[in-house]
């Protein structure tokens, strides 16, 4: 079995309207903590790949989840991809399907 894992910063450069602060009337002042995307990669002896990713966001919908997952499916070829979202209320949510 193989293995590879990176992360990266999906902090967004910008305000933004965070999610889970229903009382919030206004976008973000400032970072206190980065988001991150995680990314581990797991092959087996057949070369085939599954990817599991974790994303700092308060969740993801449907349409985004299907979207990303067959994206990757197609562009890199992995037999299975899981997504987590850590649901981290100090961030945005995920909708629509990602840019091809």
């Amino acid at each position: 079995m193989k293995y590879a894992i990176t992360r990266r910063r999906i902090t967004p450069d910008e305000p933004v309207m965070q999610c889970g602060f229903a009382a919030r009337t206004h976008k973000s002042e400032g970072v206190h903590d980065d988001t991150w995307a995680t990314l581990l990669l797991l092959q087996d002896d057949k070369r085939e790949t599954a990817a599991l990713i974790s994303l700092d966001v308060l969740y993801g919908n449907r349409s985004f989840a299907d979207g990303a997952k067959a994206a990757l499916r197609e562009h890199y070829g992995f037999t299975q991809v899981i997504m987590n979202y850590s649901h981290t209320h100090g961030c945005v949510r995920l909708g629509g399907e990602p840019l091809k």
